[in-house]
């Protein structure tokens, strides 16, 4: 199968995730289309797109992405499907992993940083402080934690209406490939690789079983969505990409764009059908 190789050549393993997929190609194209587009080649940093999609994944009560992310933070397979990406020691992941998600005041902290920052149109290079505080915006936008919307509004001041959606992209990829696991629990299977962080840390599942238990404590004392299997979230953030307006005719035409804008409304036109 086509597909299999293009996945193995780009991780250098073959994720169950596209594994339990095989019964039905057209969806396997279309999320492979859609990894591709908003996880592998989304123009920023491939390690922090790894540690962003691990992160995130903590938040779901499958651990299957976390546990398979967390795999690739440590070398094995390809951070975000990058063989040239730095990778972290187990060590160093498992401390990842057991990082608290921060406070209101640690999100305003990062966001009044980000407030400094004037129009970029590429992500900056050697720069903590940016990749730190637009990482956790990304995750106070994802589970709309804290002064999310605050964090929108910059985001798109940052990196303008091209990287604006590319960012988003890539968060409503996060949660639909959360969506394919839950539908897929009872079929996936985690590979060897990844339980091996289990055995290096055998306190780690219950650890990360107490994180999600926590987090849904959080949210519902907060009065929000409890996030895990609630579709909302994901068609609230496939709406904010869909309402990115194509280039017309008046503008600086920017083909490559608008052709990967169209390219994107297509599959959240598809993922729509079977969300609602």
């Amino acid at each position: 199968m086509l597909i299999r190789k293009e996945v193995i050549d780009r991780f250098d393993v073959y994720p169950d995730f596209f594994r339990v997929l095989e019964k039905d190609e057209v969806a396997l194209k279309w999320v492979f289309d859609e990894a591709h587009y908003a996880y592998l080649e989304a123009p920023f940093p491939s390690l922090w797109k790894e540690q962003l999609f691990t992160y995130l994944s903590l938040f779901t009560e499958n651990k299957y992405c976390v546990l398979r992310h967390a795999a690739f933070l440590s070398g094995h397979g390809y951070p975000a499907g990058d063989r040239d990406s730095a990778t972290m020691k187990p060590a160093e992941v498992r401390e990842f992993l057991l990082m608290p998600l921060p406070g209101f005041d640690q999100y305003s902290a990062h966001l009044a940083y980000l407030e400094t920052v004037t129009g970029v149109n590429a992500w900056p290079e050697n720069d903590k402080s940016f990749d730190d505080a637009m990482f956790f915006g990304a995750v106070s936008v994802f589970l709309k934690d804290g002064p999310y919307s605050e964090y929108k509004i910059k985001f798109r001041k940052i990196f303008g209406e091209a990287l604006y959606s590319r960012l988003m992209s890539l968060l409503a990829f996060i949660q639909s490939a959360h969506f394919w696991t839950e539908i897929n629990a009872e079929e996936l299977v985690i590979e060897p690789d990844a339980e091996e962080l289990l055995r290096q840390f055998p306190e780690l599942e219950d650890t990360l079983r107490e994180r999600y238990e926590a987090f849904l404590r959080r949210d519902r004392s907060h009065g929000g969505a409890v996030y895990g299997s609630n579709t909302q979230v994901l068609l609230q953030t496939l709406a904010t990409i869909e309402e990115q307006p194509s280039l017309e005719g008046g503008e600086e035409f920017d083909l490559g764009y608008d052709m990967a804008l169209r390219r994107v409304k297509n599959i959240i036109a598809a993922a729509r059908k079977l969300l609602t």
